[in-house]
């Protein structure tokens, strides 16, 4: 084992990090981290299939072709893109709000809501609250996820 010492900044962080989540009970569930990583494989699915289609079509049809990123960016910002090839992705900034909501029901906790809004922001930085929400949809099948 590996003593204090040996440990370069980025890992004594990321310890103290882990440290402080024990200590105020804010350690995510494996239920949680599943569900969370079953999501994004999922998201990265729905795109693999839109975009296969899209290959295939402008293969058969030998017109230029986008790369698999390009695809995703295209679909991002071109709304009749994104319609003609059945892939939606949204990605929106969550309010003060909806990252409290997020902080109460992921971490269970009856942590007030303060009127400080900077005092807020602080409490839901520090424990890592996504600031993102990311919707992808392809065939009528929407899955949402957090960063």
């Amino acid at each position: 084992m590996e003593d204090f010492d040996s440990l370069n900044d980025k890992q004594l962080e990321s310890l103290e990090r882990g440290l402080s989540d024990l200590k105020n009970n804010r350690v995510m569930t494996s239920d949680e981290f599943w569900k969370g990583l079953l999501s994004k494989k999922e998201q990265q699915l729905l795109i693999d299939e839109a975009y296969k289609n899209y290959y295939t079509f402008m293969r058969d049809d030998r017109q230029w072709e986008l790369d698999k990123e390009e695809f995703i960016n295209k679909c991002k910002t071109d709304t009749d893109f994104s319609e003609k090839w059945g892939l939606t992705i949204e990605e929106r900034e969550l309010s003060l709000e909806e990252r409290y909501d997020w902080f109460i029901k992921t971490y269970n906790t009856n942590l007030t809501r303060s009127s400080n809004q900077y005092n807020m922001e602080d409490i839901l930085s520090s424990n890592n609250c996504p600031n993102k929400l990311i919707t992808i949809t392809y065939n009528d099948k929407t899955i949402e996820s957090y960063e």
